[in-house]
């Protein structure tokens, strides 16, 4: 009875083993069939890159965007109006102290200059010619007070040396609005000067 029992025992180890051994060659034969039939692709296929251990500097790239702002900024103007005709630098270039960066063009600029100065000539002019009348108008005037006082007043009439005295200080005011007038152009063709001067940054 022991001796069944025993080969009964043997006979269920037996079994149990062949049963993991087949399930064992199971598993093989199929991850075989597996490989074969679903390969691995190239893009998963895992690369290693190896190189020397060497020192040296270590290069690091950062790339970003946004807006470059200056360290400093200065702002330039010009005084006068007009139209730019040359631009000596460009962004970023290198300036130095009185540097001429930019030009006007002075076409209209210097054509007043010109008028200015031709406004002065003419002032000149009339101021001279002032001058010149009211020399005549004082000698006149002298002369007929001169006579007006000596005869007592009946010589030359008191109209005739009223309208004297009243040409000869309408002279003097002539003259002072003629030399009032060269000092008007002469500042003004001061300033038109400055002006074009001013017409480079």
């Amino acid at each position: 009875m022991s001796n069944l029992k025993e080969e009964l025992n043997n006979y269920k180890d037996k079994k149990s083993s062949y049963k993991y051994i087949g399930l064992l060659i199971i598993v093989f034969v199929i991850a075989i069939l597996i490989y074969i039939f679903f390969p691995k692709s190239d893009s998963q296929k895992v690369e290693y890159i190896t190189s020397k251990v060497n020192s040296g500097d270590l290069k690091v790239v950062v790339s970003a965007s946004g807006n470059i702002k200056p360290t400093n900024s200065v702002e330039i103007g010009i005084e006068v109006s007009g139209t730019i005709k040359e631009i000596f630098v460009d962004f970023n270039d290198e300036v130095k102290v009185g540097q001429v960066l930019a030009k006007i063009d002075t076409t209209k600029l210097e054509a007043q200059v010109e008028s200015s100065r031709a406004a002065l000539a003419i002032a000149k002019a009339n101021q001279k010619e002032s001058e010149v009348a009211l020399k005549n108008k004082k000698l006149l005037y002298d002369r007929t007070k001169k006579m007006f006082d000596n005869s007592g007043g009946k010589y030359p009439s008191q109209n005739e040396f009223d309208d004297t005295k009243f040409a000869y200080e309408s002279a003097i005011a002539v003259l002072e609005a003629s030399k009032s007038k060269v000092a008007q152009a002469s500042s003004n063709l001061k300033n038109d000067l400055q002006n074009l001067e001013k017409a480079s940054v």
